[in-house]
């Protein structure tokens, strides 16, 4: 049934993420794609070009948005166009925000469903009593409300009464990991270079690791508005001969770098179920995570990776001696919890109930 079911997502389609719901979706509803910004090549090959549109819209990193309120008449045109049956919005504060106004003027039953990725729940309403009534609105405005954390899901449930469920946004599927291949003493980090995720930090502690390990060197990934800033302070801290900035990576490179690496950094003030640790848990790397509620729920110190604090030159010798099996336990937890269509099946059973209602 639900193949012919026509569905609607509204989000960054040069995300990867966001190519990660598509891929899964693709398998049980007819999709439709309206893009803030580029669409990622992937995206083309499973939907056709004439159910995307991509709207090359500049976005700030660090969410808000409500500047995108200027793409709402377009978006309202392409709704009423193309009648989705559900409407599916990635970031509440700024796509929820639009989908739910243009549910309000759209004049057919529409399933919307608001799916929120983190700092959108985590982080922007505690900005102003705005974004926080912005947020509000677009979640009560919801027939479903997905998150990808027991912490952001809990945090939903103080803003909305309305039906929240829980969709890790885990992977298409385990890889083959081979540890004999990683690098000695690698580090690995790609989230992205705005002040939450605390890119500035990683370099600090690997700083100190440095000084341990003269032979340890850091891959950087990703971009942002503190690349500039990050870079320079690599470079005051002498490490610009360990450190490598490589700006964004594609899919593929970036699993590269979680095949080679030995360890993964994430440490975020504030976030919800980072995608990003769980590939590197799915493909051996061992987590240097901070100690916040959603890093919680997928790794304990000591046992599966380590929590970032005084102590973590101390820790490094110790998990390195049990790599294989920190490796083995991730991998089972990813197994178990983390593929993601199998998640999707159990969300597609959802949403035909709601559509045959």
């Amino acid at each position: 049934m639900s193949k012919n079911l026509k569905y609607l997502i509204i989000g960054d389609g040069a995300s990867p993420h966001l190519l990660k719901w598509i891929s899964a979706l693709a398998d049980h509803f007819d999709l439709y794609l309206i893009s803030s910004r580029s669409v990622l090549p992937e995206i083309h090959s499973i939907i056709p070009d004439n159910q995307i549109v991509a709207l090359n819209f500049s976005l700030d990193p660090d969410g808000g948005n409500l500047k995108m309120l200027s793409l709402l008449p377009v978006f309202i045109k392409q709704v009423k166009k193309w009648r989705p049956d559900i409407l599916n919005a990635h970031y509440i504060t700024s796509y929820g925000f639009l989908a739910a106004v243009a549910s309000l003027v759209c004049s057919r039953r529409i399933i919307l469903v608001q799916s929120a990725w983190g700092s959108d729940i985590l982080v922007t309403p505690q900005k102003s009593m705005l974004y926080k009534m912005v947020t509000k609105f677009a979640l009560n405005r919801g027939h479903l409300i997905t998150s990808d954390a027991r912490t952001m899901t809990e945090a939903i449930k103080k803003l909305t009464r309305n039906q929240v469920e829980t969709f890790v946004f885990g992977l298409n599927s385990l890889p083959e990991i081979s540890l004999s291949q990683k690098k000695p003493f690698s580090f690995f980090s790609n989230r992205a270079h705005t002040k939450n995720y605390r890119i500035d930090h990683v370099i600090i502690t690997f700083g100190v690791i440095a000084s341990n390990y003269p032979d340890a060197g850091l891959v950087i990934a990703n971009s942002g508005p503190e690349t500039e800033s990050l870079q320079k302070l690599a470079q005051r801290l002498h490490l610009t001969n360990q450190i490598e900035f490589t700006g964004f990576l594609n899919p593929k490179q970036q699993n590269q770098y979680y095949h080679q690496s030995q360890f993964y950094f994430s440490l975020p003030e504030s976030d919800s179920t980072s995608v990003s640790l769980l590939e590197a848990m799915a493909w051996g790397c061992i987590p240097i995570v901070s100690n916040i509620e959603a890093n919680n729920e997928w790794i304990e110190d000591m046992k599966n990776g380590i929590y970032e604090n005084a102590e973590l030159i101390e820790k490094i010798p110790k998990v390195l001696a049990t790599h294989h099996s920190i490796a083995a336990v991730n991998r089972q937890i990813i197994s178990q919890r983390a593929i993601f269509p199998t998640l999707i099946q159990r969300y597609s059973s959802i949403i035909e109930k709601m559509a045959s209602s």
